[in-house]
């Protein structure tokens, strides 16, 4: 069933909670200070079902002082119901949510000349008319005027049967790879937990998604869907959902979050965005930015002009943002208070551009195009000839092998050149290995220092392409030679001390204390050995702060006990976890996390039982 979000918009006391409640029956002003100074100060929800599908309407506020919850409610919308009132007409809020909408992208309107058993028919002629030319200077394409009232039921039905030959258009394109949904309302229900609510964007979202939690990376349990107040297994693109979650707080959620698919979309602190050119822009001015949910500050940087009616920038915020290609953007200036333009996203990940900037204004235009072979281009010509095809990919939208037949091969550094440095690398790696043999991986950092000045982008892709060939290896931030063997470059006494330094770990047990006292390097190096070798596992207790170190021995045995402790799906605590495995608080604590990350252990709340997927002697069944 098709599901469409309309914003109804319109100035202060034109009617629009009034109609929202003629149309569904609902009263979406429901706060006290709401009824008592008898306006809309939060967003407000309402659906009407149709043949056709489900509408979800969104009554917003009005006033001026509340425009940043409007745009919350506007942004996600797919169309706007726009609420004029035929007795006072077009008025500053009318002109500025209609400015608002349309430089969000939206191109539908539906509009309700309210209060027209007030007015003559000639003035409500003229009000219609008005109207229309107001919402054609901010670039709607689909308009439809319907007179009705609120208090007579004049024109209610002729208006459910516009919007409901209107919910047959197509939603607003959002072609991204996951689900996203930015958070526009949390609380906590009594007996059911955490509660989000959103209009949902992208793919569609199932009762058993792993979701995240963005721009802070929580990861949560999804336990239920509401669409339009009935539970659901699945929530549709376009739908007006409540997400029900598992392992966070709702005091850990902020409107303006999204609940996004894992893996798809990455915070920034920096949007690289094309904004409709305006003369009043400023080189470094502070700007509110509206997008998705949220409103925050931001430093706009403006790239060279191009005398086009687009203009290039990015804007700089002082903390990590959530966001995705081809989201829509209004710009306000905080001092007057008013919209200063509005554009779109093109790279929501962007890099600080301190040269070459019209050549980056190039590369952001050939985004903006969709051209593959074009966007190579203007990156090889911005980045000296190099094109990172992980860059391309990002910026393009698309794996990167589909890009190997767009790229011509000049766009690419030369064979000879790439070998050349391919063989520098292998000597510098082995000059650093026999330099400290008991480290298992050379930072990466490191290693480019001194292949200093090789272009950063170029040791990437050289680095990537050992990798796949398997010359070298990679562990996070670290690489190694393929070949390197810790152990036989080691001196007789080196391997002696690693040795002890394992079975000492042995011997801890779970009570585990520091390994060395004041560890020099080659010791600190013989840990980070331990634990790439497999022979120790490094846990991290959040709440004390410490890293501990224990044998992966030890922890085997821990498993296997705890399986004999608590067969067959029995539940524990933590507590009881401690007493079988004698051992302390904070050690049990992060052990049991490293349990529940690893499949061993399932946690519910408080309780937690082994999985079935592990037998009594530690093996998978």
């Amino acid at each position: 069933m098709k599901h469409r979000t309309l914003a109804v918009i319109g100035h202060v006391d034109h009617g629009k909670t009034s109609l929202v409640k003629a149309l569904t029956g609902v009263e979406t002003d429901t706060l006290k200070e709401e009824k008592q100074r008898g306006l809309s100060i939060t967003l407000g929800f309402a659906h009407l079902k149709s043949p056709s599908g489900h509408m979800h309407l969104i009554d917003t506020p009005g006033h001026a002082d509340f425009i940043r919850m409007t745009a919350s409610g506007v942004s996600g919308a797919d169309a706007v119901l726009l609420v004029v009132s035929a007795v006072d007409g077009v008025q500053p809020q009318t002109r500025e949510h209609v400015r608002m909408a349309g430089l969000f992208g939206i191109r539908d309107a539906t509009v309700a000349l309210t209060k027209i058993d007030l007015v003559p028919d000639q003035d409500a002629q003229q009000e219609s008319a008005t109207v229309e030319a107001l919402l054609d200077t901010h670039g709607f394409t689909r308009v439809d005027v319907v007179p009705c009232s609120s208090n007579t039921g004049d024109g209610i039905n002729t208006l459910i049967a516009t919007l409901e030959r209107n919910a047959a258009h197509t939603n607003q394109a959002t072609n991204l790879k996951g689900f996203f949904l930015p958070i526009d309302r949390v609380f906590s229900a009594p007996g059911v937990g955490t509660i989000v609510t959103g209009s949902l964007l992208g793919q569609s979202l199932s009762v058993d998604a792993a979701v995240v939690l963005a721009p802070a990376h929580h990861r949560a349990t999804l336990r239920g869907i509401e669409v339009a107040g009935v539970a659901q297994s699945q929530a549709m693109p376009g739908a007006r959902v409540a997400i029900n979650l598992r392992g966070i707080d709702a005091e850990s959620i902020h409107k303006g979050d999204a609940l996004c698919a894992p893996e798809k979309f990455q915070a920034g602190q920096r949007l690289d965005v094309a904004l409709q050119s305006d003369p009043t822009l400023k080189h470094m001015e502070q700007v509110t930015v509206l997008h998705g949910s949220s409103h925050h500050t931001a430093r706009l940087r403006l790239y060279p002009e191009t005398g086009s009616p687009t203009v290039y920038g990015q804007l700089e915020f002082q903390a990590p943002q959530i966001a995705f290609p081809g989201q829509r953007v209004v710009l306000r200036r905080p001092s007057r208070a008013e919209i200063l333009t509005g554009g779109s996203v093109i790279d929501p990940n962007a890099v600080l551009v301190t040269r070459n900037k019209q050549a980056h204004v190039s590369v952001l235009r050939a985004c903006l195009e969709g051209d593959a072979g074009a966007l190579a281009q203007a990156i090889a010509d911005r980045d000296n000839g190099i094109v990172d095809l992980k860059t391309l990919s990002r910026l393009g939208g698309v794996p990167p092998e589909n890009y190997f037949d767009a790229i011509d091969e000049t766009y690419i550094a030369r064979i000879a050149e790439i070998e050349t440095l391919r063989r520098r690398l292998v000597d510098v790696l082995r000059s650093l290995h026999a330099r400290r043999p008991c480290r298992p991986f050379v930072e990466a950092s490191e290693l480019y220092n001194q292949l200093s000045p090789a272009p950063r982008l170029l040791l990437d892709g050289v680095v990537d392409r050992m990798r796949a060939t398997g010359e070298i290896r990679g562990h996070q931030n670290g690489v190694a030679l393929a070949d390197f063997g810790s152990l036989e470059l080691m001196t007789p006494e080196l391997r002696e001390a690693y040795h002890d330094a394992d079975q000492r770990l042995r011997d801890i047990g779970l009570r585990p204390v520091a390994l060395f006292e004041s560890p020099s390097q080659d010791e600190s190096d013989l840990m980070e050995l331990l634990v790439w070798k497999n022979r120790a596992v490094r846990l991290y207790n959040h709440s004390l702060k410490q890293t501990l170190l224990l044998s992966s021995d030890v922890i085997d045995k821990a498993r296997n006990k705890l399986q004999l402790a608590f067969p067959d799906g029995s539940e524990f605590t933590t507590s009881a976890a401690r007493a079988a495995l004698d051992t302390n608080r904070k050690t049990i604590v992060p052990l049991l996390e490293h349990f529940d990350a690893n499949g061993v252990t399932r946690r519910d709340e408080d309780v937690r039982v082994m999985t079935s997927e592990f037998d009594g002697n530690g093996s998978r069944s």
